[in-house]
């Protein structure tokens, strides 16, 4: 189940982050929800998170890319 986690990233890559990591409160501030949904979607495996010992970080392109995989088109 981890492996759908990281399809935005290559295997192996070494890149280095231009962008610091985001803070739950900063994903949820992203998102406009409470603190306490990204901590579900956390949980529950549903959001792209890096655990950095026991913190959990966002990294910023793949929670825009999350955001953009979970938009709901409007049937026209």
């Amino acid at each position: 189940m981890v492996s759908h986690m990281r399809q935005h990233e290559p295997a192996g890559s070494t890149e280095v982050r231009q962008r610091p990591m985001l803070t739950p409160q900063e994903a949820a501030e992203r998102l406009n929800v409470t603190l306490r949904f990204i901590r579900r979607l956390c949980h529950e495996w549903r959001v792209p998170y890096t655990k950095v010992g026991k913190l959990v970080r966002f990294d910023p392109d793949e929670l825009e890319a999350w955001i953009t995989d979970h938009r709901i088109v409007p049937r026209s």
